[in-house]
Parts: structure tokens; C-alpha cells; sequence
């Protein structure tokens, strides 16, 4: 009779304990594809890929840029980076400041400096500091874009870029 209850018990233990560990694999799987998505991103911003970086906003996506009207829907996120990414050639560092993945939503905040140099050749190049948040949801089982929000830091003392010789880059 112990030897009846005895193997009951021992599969009840084993769900037990078996059950938390997936559950970590899972939210695991779902961290390491969320951090695949941010990378994406940054790879695709970073080289100015706008055709790319569409593919990871959902339709519905909203954009508040600063000083500027909320842009809604992809058309919109898209005429707004192949405007700033057709005008400048682009010096990026981001740091992914914290993150959070809650089942189907999920969020990144970062800070970046940007070196904008423009793409005629005239002008002098800009260096730009900010911060960002960036919402996501699951789509369809992908990492989508759905929601952004940045600044920019105030940086009147901040000289232009300069090349390796001195001579504004």
C-alpha cells in the first residue's frame, strides 16, 4: 500500500517542480525574442533602413516626437524616418537603460547620442543627445513597435562633431 501512494506522491513532486522551470524557459524564450527585437531595431535605425524598420512597427503604431504633433499609423512613422533618415548619415550610441516583458506587452527605456551628418555635404554635423521609451506588444507572435516617446537633452555647450584632424566632421 505505501508503495501504491509512494508513486502518486513522487509524480505530484515532479509537476511540481517541473512546472516552475518551464514556466522560467518560457518567460526566458520571451525575453531573449524581445531583446532580439530591440537589437533589430537599433541595427535597422543605425543604418538607416527604413524599409526594415517598418516591418517592426505595428499599423497602429503612435510616435510623439518633442515639439511636434503625435504622429499616428505606420505611413505616418514611416514619412517621418525617411525624411530624418534621408537627411542624415548617422553616428549612433544606445544604451538600453532598463526593460520589461510582461506576457504580451513590454517595454525598453534607452539613451542614445547621435552624430547627424547631413547627406549634401553642406552643413556642419549635429550631435544630438536623448532618452526614449519604446512600448511593444506581441503581434501575431512577433515584437511590434506600438508606442514612442523621446527628447532631446539641451546641449549648448556641446561643440560639432570633429574629425581625427580637428576639422568639424
Amino acid at each position: 500500500m505505501r508503495r501504491v501512494l509512494l508513486i502518486p506522491v513522487l509524480l505530484a513532486l515532479l509537476l511540481v517542480v517541473a512546472l516552475p522551470m518551464d514556466v522560467q524557459a518560457a518567460q526566458g524564450s520571451e525575453l531573449e525574442q524581445f531583446q532580439a527585437a530591440v537589437t533589430e531595431y537599433e541595427k535597422h535605425f543605425t543604418a538607416g533602413d527604413v524599409d526594415a524598420l517598418m516591418t517592426l512597427f505595428a499599423e497602429e503604431v503612435k510616435a510623439i516626437p518633442p515639439g511636434e504633433e503625435m504622429l499616428i499609423g505606420r505611413p505616418a512613422i514611416e514619412a517621418h524616418l525617411t525624411s530624418f533618415l534621408g537627411a542624415y548619415t548617422l553616428d549612433r550610441q544606445f544604451e538600453v537603460l532598463e526593460y520589461a516583458v510582461n506576457e504580451n506587452t513590454a517595454y525598453r527605456l534607452g539613451e542614445w547620442t547621435n552624430i547627424l551628418t547631413p547627406v549634401d555635404g553642406g552643413g556642419i554635423p549635429q550631435v544630438e543627445v536623448g532618452h526614449c521609451m519604446f512600448g511593444y506588444e506581441k503581434v501575431d507572435g512577433e515584437w511590434m513597435v506600438v508606442l514612442q516617446l523621446w527628447n532631446y537633452e539641451d546641449l549648448p555647450n556641446v561643440a560639432p562633431a570633429m574629425t581625427h584632424d580637428g576639422m568639424p566632421a
